[in-house]
C-alpha cells in the first residue's frame, strides 16, 4: 500500500494486513523499517519508513516538544 498524511512531505510504501485487532478506519504502524539489501546511506528508509510520511514541523506538544505523529488522518492507495 502507499500512505499519505495531508501535512506530510511524502509518501511511504508499506505491506498491509487486515485483522480483528485492529478498529475498522484505523491504521497501525510500526517506527523505523528500512531494507538493509538497498543502497545506503537511506537503505530504502525514504520509501518504506513512515517517518517519511509525517511532517515534524509542528505543531509541538507543549508538554513534551514532540510534533504530532499519532492519530493522524491519513490515505491510503494501491502501490
Amino acid at each position: 500500500m502507499k500512505l499519505e498524511t495531508p501535512r506530510g512531505a511524502g509518501a511511504c510504501r508499506a505491506r498491509a494486513s487486515l485483522t480483528e485487532a485492529t478498529a475498522p478506519g484505523v491504521l497501525v504502524t510500526g517506527m523505523g523499517w528500512w531494507l538493509p539489501e538497498a543502497a545506503g546511506p537511506e537503505y530504502g528508509a525514504l520509501d518504506v519508513n513512515i517517518n517519511a510520511a509525517l511532517s515534524y514541523a509542528g505543531p509541538y506538544d507543549p508538554a513534551s516538544g514532540s510534533a504530532d505523529t499519532r492519530g493522524l488522518p491519513c490515505r491510503v492507495g494501491r502501490a
